[in-house]
């Protein structure tokens, strides 16, 4: 059993991870719009010659990129609305404990809390996992299509944001 200084200083360090989880998946969620967005102009403006094998490897990547990219806004929206019924289920758990309510209620939100919890980390880490993923796979694209400009002397459309 943990002492009354030691309970404060756990429950604090917690918060400050929540917290941090929270804002990581945040940052995660508008970085993996903002990325998204670059690779569907990206597709739209760059035209792929479809009978060369690069540009058509750099073709699918661009399409995987844009598939991971919107898996991670996904996977973000679920894991945000996640933790806010985590928290809704760990406020429910505090206000019946200080009603003095029924045990089996308390117990049955705590139990919520820590599942939805749990499931939290598993979804930051999956969103982590596909936007990391997407990223490589645009880094990847740009550089076949860069260097077929730089080989072929072609330049790049008007317009073109690459």
């Amino acid at each position: 059993m943990l002492s009354q200084g030691q309970d404060r200083r756990f429950r604090a360090r917690h918060a400050l991870i929540v917290a941090q989880l929270t804002t990581a998946a945040a940052l995660i969620l508008v970085l993996a719009v903002a990325a998204l967005g670059f690779q569907i102009a990206l597709l739209m403006t760059v035209e792929f010659d479809l009978d060369a094998p690069p540009e058509v490897f750099a073709f699918w990547l661009s399409v995987a990129a844009m598939l991971l990219f919107f898996n991670s806004v996904m996977l973000g929206v679920w894991l945000l609305t996640n933790r806010l019924r985590q928290m809704r289920a760990a406020i429910n758990a505090a206000q019946i404990s200080e009603q003095n309510v029924e045990q089996p209620n308390i117990d049955w939100f705590k139990a919520l809390a820590d599942r939805l919890g749990r499931r939290s980390w598993g979804l930051l880490w999956w969103q982590a996992g596909t936007f990391g993923t997407g990223v490589f796979f645009s880094v990847a694209a740009v550089l076949v299509i860069a260097i077929r400009f730089y080989f072929t002397g072609e330049v790049p459309a008007e317009g073109c944001d690459i």
